[in-house]
């Protein structure tokens, strides 16, 4: 698989993020969480580039296994990609979101059809 160029953010001499190598930071060999790669999934599409949906299972694959995720870049298949950008779609008004109010009444049924645990709860 081709390396995505600036994918994962490399640690300069000081220790620090060094932002000229990319824009995701994992510390280590630790695989990026999932907010990470919902970040990626909503940064597949690039407005500057042509063609802006760069979204294929080629890129996703490699996306993947940078960010320390190799077994979910192997099961990748072309059919996924329509559900992928599905959720992508509808991952986007979280992160346009104007309050976290909006971003939790977004969120918190993808979490439940996900059958995830965490709710977001805005006071």
């Amino acid at each position: 698989m081709t390396p995505v160029k600036g994918l994962i953010q490399q640690q300069g001499d000081d220790g620090h993020p060094d932002p000229a190598a990319g824009w995701l930071h994992r510390p280590g060999d630790a695989p990026s969480d999932d907010l990470d790669l919902a970040v990626l999934l909503l940064n597949s599409v690039d407005l500057l580039a042509d063609p802006p949906d760069r979204l294929t299972v080629d890129w996703y694959s490699a996306v993947l296994t940078q960010a320390g995720h190799p077994d979910l870049a192997a099961a990748l298949h072309p059919a996924d990609l329509t559900p992928l950008r599905r959720l992508r779609e509808r991952l986007r008004p979280v992160f346009t979101a104007t309050s976290p109010a909006e971003a939790a009444t977004v969120l918190n049924p993808l979490l439940a059809e996900g059958q995830a645990i965490p709710i977001a709860h805005v006071k």
